[in-house]
């Protein structure tokens, strides 16, 4: 199939003594627990929250400050997830403690999160939640404990059906980040703690959680804003419009995107107009109005909107070996083609246009080199990934990853070019090479050349057909003759 000229691939897309209260409830079965307490009408009762926070164990006083805040949403549980968490000493537990003694446990394997609790969990463990209840492994000496925070985040997102809410108290280089756009991608809440060592971020390419968060704010608003937003995601407020009722709102939507373009430098009037406003009702809902006047306001007279909306946007939802069919039909019958006549000396070419979080690039990587090592002398194999978005590029660079990749990516490949941290896997440096991520926009900046693959699969579904037709003719451009389009 022919695809503005060029060949096309395929067509579409152990517990700690000191937090002995409430481990008596570890020899409880689930029904002696649920006995001791009168049953709620279900029906009549709020959901259950869950509050993830990814703190250090010097933060104690403030996290107590925060608990103390919060001991009163009765639908709350609160997970503590402190880097460092073995070097907590009693001086810093007593401060963690404060008013709130009573409630602050230590976690059991298979527990059900119960609201009005806080859980520490134990050093060197990996906490994850599964169908409602908090799962424990015990990390084995010598794995690394980088990750616990994406880890639970991760699991929380997609177990609690929306209803959590991530908050990162502190600087974190890396860890966070990608269970931070988990919580934004199912429609929780993530909020970081304004305090110095944020000062300086750059939050449009800072390869930490608190740069892609919905908000950013001093600890004594943080938990009011859990409060309000718990509001209004169990329906008490007005829902946000979730369509285009006539041309003002449509005309409104224009001038959001010219303010986008005006502060960011790019121009999403080419955005799917669906996509676009789905974005936006998210930001709505997050600054809790229900307007698009409202957020208009908000957008010209609050500064760091733009960016937020900006960063919202950018958000996609891509895996490994998306449409395995077509990644197949790649390897079987493209690659060998692209490797052939290829020797020491030479190089091979690719582009992956919208590579998000990487994980396109990194499966045609898998693939590259699993084929290279079949021959006797294989090409030099250069991929350039390229995303408008800087956070998600940073991100990609670090090749962190969600464990649910063991579904997306085969065992012996998983062996081959990951190394597990926490409940996470990072793709080793080997792999990690072969990549070269840079910041780059197709309709702004010029395009790569003499290219041997071009991947374009995570852009184009995003592009109405105007758009569409000013991208293609950049690809012929930049593919060398006999290269392949990947869409």
């Amino acid at each position: 199939m022919l695809h503005g000229g060029l060949p096309c691939v395929a067509r579409s897309s152990p517990i700690a003594p000191e937090l002995s209260v409430a481990n008596d409830r570890a020899a409880m079965t689930d029904d002696e627990i649920s006995s001791t307490e009168t049953a709620p009408d279900i029906a009549a009762q709020p959901p259950l929250f869950v509050l993830g926070v990814g703190a250090a164990r010097l933060d104690a006083d403030r996290l107590a400050e925060l608990l103390d805040a919060v001991a009163g949403a009765a639908t709350l549980a609160i997970m503590l997830l402190l880097r460092d968490r073995q070097l907590l000493d009693e001086a810093h537990l007593r401060a963690l403690r404060g008013k709130q003694a009573t409630l602050l446990s230590v976690p059991f394997d298979g527990e059900k999160l119960q609201p009005g609790r806080f859980y520490l969990p134990p050093a060197d463990t990996a906490v994850t939640l599964e169908e409602g209840r908090i799962r424990l492994r015990t990390l084995p000496n010598g794995e690394s404990d980088h990750g616990l925070i994406d880890s639970f985040f991760v699991t929380m997102a997609h177990d609690q059906d929306g209803n959590v809410i991530g908050l990162i108290m502190g600087r974190f280089d890396v860890d966070g980040t990608l269970g931070t756009a988990a919580i934004k991608q199912c429609g929780g809440l993530a909020l970081a703690v304004d305090d110095a060592s944020l000062h300086g971020l750059d939050l449009r390419s800072a390869n930490n959680p608190a740069a892609i968060t919905d908000d950013i704010l001093p600890l004594p608003q943080v938990a009011a804003r859990i409060a309000a937003h718990m509001q209004r995601h169990h329906g008490f407020g007005h829902p946000v419009p979730l369509g285009l009722r006539n041309g003002s709102e449509s005309d409104k939507l224009s001038q959001i995107a010219a303010i986008l373009r005006n502060t960011t430098g790019h121009d999403f009037h080419g955005y799917k107009r669906a996509t676009f406003l789905r974005r936006v009702q998210q930001r709505m809902q997050v600054a809790q109005v229900e307007m698009l006047e409202q957020y208009l306001h908000i957008l010209r007279y609050r500064f760091d909107e733009p960016l937020q909306l900006f960063n919202d946007l950018l958000i996609g939802v891509t895996k490994f070996f998306r449409g395995r069919r077509e990644f197949e039909f790649l390897a079987q019958q493209v690659i060998p083609r692209l490797l052939q006549g290829k020797h020491t000396g030479d190089s091979l070419r690719v582009w992956v246009l919208g590579c998000s979080t990487g994980e396109e690039a990194y499966s045609l990587a898998m693939l590259l080199r699993d084929h290279a090592e079949t021959l006797d002398s294989a090409p030099r194999i250069q991929i350039f990934a390229s995303d408008i978005d800087g956070r998600a590029l940073a991100t990609a660079r670090v090749g962190r990853h969600a464990s649910s990749i063991v579904g997306e990516v085969a065992p012996e490949r998983l062996r081959r070019w990951f190394v597990k941290e926490g409940d996470t896997y990072v793709v080793n440096k080997e792999l990690r090479e072969l990549c070269v991520f840079s910041q780059h926009s197709i309709v702004k900046d010029p395009p790569f050349s003499r290219l041997d693959l071009v991947s374009c699969r995570n852009l184009l579904i995003y592009l109405d057909a105007e758009l569409k037709n000013r991208v293609i003719p950049i690809f012929h451009f930049a593919i060398r003759p006999g290269g392949y389009l990947f869409s």
